[in-house]
């Protein structure tokens, strides 16, 4: 009786898992062995350059001038594995199929990015008087000459594969079936197709470069105000000779004023307005590759490019600042606007041709408030020790608009999974007169992370509520102690405590990788996002 493939209800030995198999593509997955995934990430980042002071004798044209060129250069290599070849329950990353272990897999994906950048310019400062005013006036330009190049490779599976043959029985408990298992080969199935749907592996390249020019001057307007205007102007080009990578020209203005008002020599009230814009990142332009035969001139001529138009952002801020003997207190309410926000989406309407990828389809408005101060003690009471001072901070971030643009499906409102919990901190420490040595106490509480934050509206045909993470974060708060003693002028001993009373609690920062927005979501056991229990730190710095 010829063989037939070996999928479920056959095992060998005593190892009844063996028989049990369930088809994942690509493999059909024996229950007999551990199901592993395992993300090997490697990142290097590297920046060296040079750079030219020039400081001229008083009363020169210029105050300072500086040339710099750097060089930044980033790689990432990341590889998935998927392995179910160890006997079960042990894990081993790096077994792989073998004749031995019949229905055995492994599964393997790399992608391997590159960036660098070049990036020369030149700074100079002038300070003047003119009128009754006095002038600082800097000014930047230069470029950044930039190369990104995505790779995929290593994508491939392999299965120990085998059929069986029949050789009797009738399936009773004292007359089995019975089976003998054919010889075992490894099948091997590479999924590149270059120039094919979501498996071009085929690799992408964006070179081009950033020109840009600033200029900014701070006007003393005699002793009462203050007033600082900005403008700077943005050219970018980017160029690829892959066909379905966006590629163009962006030119952009920017620009920035602030006004301070010394009210009295303790009270300073200020406003500050401010524009800004994103150009669309590489991973935008690059795209997403759909269900296309680059062999085909039609299902070519279908596909989309990214068509993208810069995001930009309107910021205002209201402040007012103390200063006196105490020290300083400073409370800011800033409006933030941001339009144009880039994600994946489709065009409602466009017939047969492909248009689902990167659009610029999300609008959001954020407004929050900012404190900080410092108090000395000495300042307010001189029976204090000198060098005595408590810090203060806190920060917190409201939404108030969060919007779509309509005609468009296979899209989500946005997500603020970014936006961290209101969050307070308070300190207490002392700094010897002589600055040889110093101590601090520091009280941090932050508030549950905001659910409704964390919610939003899928639409695709229907909409749909959907969840960022199940994960959202408790109120938490905790203390850390800290010091240093400087030892010369070169040498600092620094040591401290943190988490000091051994709390249990989680940061969203760290809770926000479970979250439908990040990379490589990881959900499960949130377990594995609690901060470290107490723990020290010391440290030996030097500076020259």
């Amino acid at each position: 009786m010829s063989g037939t493939p070996a999928i479920r209800g056959v095992y060998y030995g005593d190892n009844l898992l063996s028989g049990l198999v369930v088809p994942i593509a690509p493999h059909n997955l024996s229950l007999g062995y551990t199901r592993g995934f395992y993300f090997d990430e490697h990142h290097d980042k590297n920046r060296h350059g040079i750079n030219y002071h020039y400081t001229p004798k008083a009363h020169a044209w210029i105050d300072d001038l500086r040339l710099s060129y750097d060089r930044q250069s980033i790689k990432l290599d990341t590889l998935r594995r998927e392995t179910s070849c160890a006997v079960y329950p042990t894990f081993d990353e790096n077994c792989r199929a073998d004749i031995t272990k019949p229905l055995s897999g492994y599964l393997s994906e790399r992608n391997t990015y590159k960036e660098q950048h070049d990036v020369l310019q030149l700074y100079s400062q002038k300070s003047f008087k003119f009128a009754n005013t006095e002038h600082r006036v800097n000014v930047l330009m230069g470029m950044d000459k930039f190369d990104s190049a995505l790779r995929r490779g290593d994508w491939y599976s392999e299965q120990a594969q085998t059929k069986v043959t029949n050789l009797g029985g009738k399936g009773k408990q004292d007359d089995p079936y019975v089976y003998q298992f054919e010889p075992t080969t490894i099948h091997t199935e590479h999924f590149c197709k270059d120039g094919f749907s979501t498996q071009d592996c085929t690799d992408r390249n964006i070179t081009g470069y950033n020109h840009f020019f600033a200029i900014r001057d701070h006007i003393q307007l005699g002793d009462k105000v203050d007033l600082g205007l900005g403008v700077r102007y943005d050219r970018h080009k980017f160029d690829s000779d892959d066909d379905f990578t966006a590629t163009g020209k962006y030119s952009n203005w920017s620009w920035n004023t602030g006004l301070t008002f010394h009210a009295t020599d303790n009270i300073a009230l200020s406003y500050r307005r401010s524009n800004g814009f994103r150009v669309p990142a590489f991973y935008e332009l690059y795209g997403t590759r759909g269900a296309y035969d680059g062999s085909n001139a039609v299902s070519v001529a279908r596909q989309y490019i990214s068509q993208l138009d810069p995001e930009t952002s309107s910021n205002q801020e209201f402040g007012i600042g103390l200063t006196g003997n105490f020290g300083y207190l400073e409370v800011s309410h800033f409006d933030n606007k941001y339009r144009n926000l880039i994600t994946v989406g489709e065009k409602i309407g466009n017939g047969s041709e492909r248009n689902d990828g990167y659009h610029n389809l999300q609008d959001i408005r954020l407004s929050g408030i900012n404190v900080l101060g410092k108090i000395d003690w000495y300042g307010v009471w001189d029976k204090l020790p000198d060098g005595l001072y408590t810090t203060l901070a806190y920060n917190k971030i409201t939404p108030k608009e969060l919007s779509i643009k309509e005609g468009y499906t296979k899209v989500r409102t946005p997500i603020l999974d970014t936006l961290q919990p209101a969050r307070y901190v308070a300190g207490l420490g002392y700094d010897s007169p002589d600055d040889k040595w110093g101590v601090n106490l520091m009280a941090t509480y932050s508030k549950a992370k905001n659910a409704d934050e964390l919610q939003g509206v899928s639409t695709f045909g229907i909409d749909r509520a959907i969840v960022a993470t199940q994960g959202a974060t408790k109120r938490w708060y905790t203390y850390d102690l800290s010091g240093y003693y400087h030892v010369n002028d070169s040498m600092t001993l620094r040591a401290g405590v943190y988490n000091l009373f051994n709390r249990k609690y989680s940061t969203w920062e760290s809770v926000r990788q479970s979250s439908i927005n990040a990379v490589n979501p990881t959900t499960g056991n949130t377990a594995r996002y609690a901060a470290p229990g107490r723990n020290f730190n010391v440290a030996l710095e030097f500076k020259f």
